[in-house]
């Protein structure tokens, strides 16, 4: 079973999901984490990053999309161009 990801948020503002490991190289020696980390909830974090989750700014789930061969972007691009200097004339 995966360990659950712990959220904390960097002094920039950033939000970030790191491994117990992780969360435990950044706690001072007293235990505390550094001066202007903060951990943060699920709830918390969804809200301040939800492409974290894979949601967009409405938390709705982005699209995931299959990788493009560069023969069939390129492909795709020489179709895209066409099409615009067939609408060009009119």
């Amino acid at each position: 079973m995966a360990e659950k990801p712990i959220y904390v948020r960097n002094p920039k503002g950033g939000v970030h999901s790191v491994s117990q490991e992780h969360y435990e190289a950044l706690l001072e020696e007293d235990g505390t984490l550094p001066k202007n980390w903060s951990k943060l909830t699920e709830a918390d974090a969804k809200k301040a990053n939800p492409a974290l989750f894979g949601l967009d700014e409405n938390g709705q789930p982005i699209p995931s999309q299959e990788p493009v061969s560069k023969d069939e972007a390129g492909s795709l691009l020489r179709e895209l161009v066409a099409q615009l200097k067939a609408g060009e004339g009119k």
